[in-house]
């Protein structure tokens, strides 16, 4: 790690993490690199860019035909949480992420919080969440 990352310790649920990562990936994007643009947005706006919903309309809008057949869902049901979770670390940008801090001290949000919220909304919604 150089002197200009820093890493972000979290606890996830491992299913969430892992859906999340396929729909990072499918949309071009480490975790590293969706975590900077993360920190950018929350820099830019002043504001969290994305609202953590479980609202129905919402689950796996992201998720082609394609997708729900290798996956095996019906559409009813969206099991993403194992029930287990492990730590993570995330390599981030030094200077975003103590940007975006102070962004988030103002909203009491830490920021495992708010990556734990975006990774999971993620893989509800089979997408990027803004």
């Amino acid at each position: 790690m150089s002197s200009r990352e820093t890493q972000l310790a979290l606890q996830i649920d491992t299913g969430v993490k892992e859906m999340a990562k396929v729909v990072l990936k499918a949309s071009g994007l480490t975790v590293r690199d969706a975590g900077n643009d993360l920190l950018t947005r929350v820099i830019s706006s002043d504001d969290i860019p994305f609202v953590v919903s479980r609202d129905p309309e919402l689950r796996a809008i992201g998720i082609t035909e394609t997708m729900r057949r290798h996956f095996g869902l019906d559409g009813k049901e969206w099991p993403i949480a194992s029930g287990e979770t492990k730590p993570m670390c995330i390599h981030l940008d030094k200077g975003l992420f103590e940007a975006a801090q102070k962004k988030l001290d103002d909203y009491g949000v830490p920021p495992a919080t708010l990556f734990r919220a975006f990774l999971s909304q993620c893989a509800y919604e089979m997408r990027l969440p803004y």
